[in-house]
């Protein structure tokens, strides 16, 4: 048989509600079945993820195989050992609670096939979906990225965040990067594309007016532990870059604000929940622009009276009253309506 043009690589994690549907997104897409294959890499699992993995691929002819980890190393270790194993020269990541729409292949791996060897990734629009307890819905925006003429900047902006899923990677440009850093459990896919743009590999989009892949958020917000998880990994990938453009005598002026606007944002967030990564970025800041100050209207002024330190523990403060006043706001409805209903 021969090879395949795209390995699907998904990670499974205790995800036996969710896995069913996401293998069934890959079952369903139009490209010829003969140029496809599924990778699912069991990263651990202590539910009856597999077994309904299983139960799923018997439904529609697919090559697959899976992958047993033994334990959980964590996201990129386990794509890692996915694309590895691939004969594919392009690769599909795919979390196992994702969706892909049925021509998402098929519509950029036509795009692929022609793109030249510097291409590292093709992508697209992109859309999440969430659950409001009750059934999924969309979520807008429609995700569109540009990654332009600076694509490490382009890489850390919001605005053009590249979803893992959304994209094809081309598996010669992941042997070139080692694919994922491994040490990483949280916003590893960024640090991926980051190190694929500074490599020299070119991201083409292949704009199709709709998503064709589906971002599913299940969870409420982060965990204390995650959240503070989430940040560092922002600090870390800002870091990369930063080190990056000084290594490479282009931390040109426009970089430099960008950095500092984004160092502020996470200034601002770590402020209330870790006393010496705030600290430690903050020593940052000020080596990088020694004269600094939050750009933030009310923090700016308050900075210059009493000091950035004192000016973000007013805020602090600020917030907690806002949120004790809220709480006890609501606390006195929920007892006006219950004093009603009683009557």
């Amino acid at each position: 048989m021969a090879d395949p043009l795209v390995s699907v690589v998904i990670p499974l994690y205790n995800a036996e509600e969710w896995i069913g549907e996401t293998i069934r997104s890959v079952q369903k897409q139009t490209v010829d079945p003969g140029n496809l294959d599924l990778i699912i890499v069991d990263n651990g699992s202590t539910d009856r993820s597999v077994e309904c993995a299983r139960t799923t691929l018997q439904e529609a002819p697919l090559e697959y195989r899976i992958v047993v980890m033994g334990e959980n190393r964590g996201p990129g270790a386990a794509r890692n050992a996915g694309w590895l194993s691939s004969r594919a020269p392009w690769i599909q990541f795919l979390d196992s609670d994702d969706l892909l729409v049925p021509d998402k292949i098929s519509f950029q791996l036509t795009a692929a096939q022609a793109s030249p060897a510097d291409v590292a990734s093709i992508y697209s629009e992109w859309q999440s979906y969430a659950h409001d307890g009750a059934e999924w819905k969309l979520t807008p925006p429609l995700r569109s990225p540009e990654i332009a003429a600076d694509p490490v900047l382009n890489h850390l902006e919001d605005k053009n965040f590249v979803h893992t899923g959304s994209q094809l990677f081309r598996t010669s440009w992941l042997r070139k990067v080692q694919g994922f850093d491994e040490r990483w459990w949280l916003i590893e896919d960024v640090d991926l594309n980051m190190r694929l743009a500074m490599a020299g590999g070119r991201f083409a989009s292949v704009h199709a007016g709709r998503p064709l892949f589906y971002y599913r958020r299940r969870g409420a917000s982060l965990s204390r532990r995650r959240r503070l998880e989430f940040l560092a990994g922002c600090v870390r990938n800002l870091r990369f870059a930063e080190d990056y453009w000084q290594e490479k005598s282009s931390l040109t002026p426009e970089r430099v604000n960008f950095l500092l606007e984004s160092y502020e944002s996470l200034l601002h967030d770590l402020a209330p929940v870790d006393d010496n990564a705030f600290e430690e970025l903050l020593r940052h800041v000020l080596v990088l622009s020694p004269a600094w100050l939050p750009r933030h209207r009310g923090m700016h002024l308050l900075s210059r009276f009493v000091g950035y330190r004192a000016a973000e523990r007013a805020s602090i403060r600020y917030r907690e009253l806002k949120a004790f006043w809220r709480n006890a706001r609501l606390s006195r409805r929920r007892a006006a309506c219950l004093n009603r209903t009683e009557a």
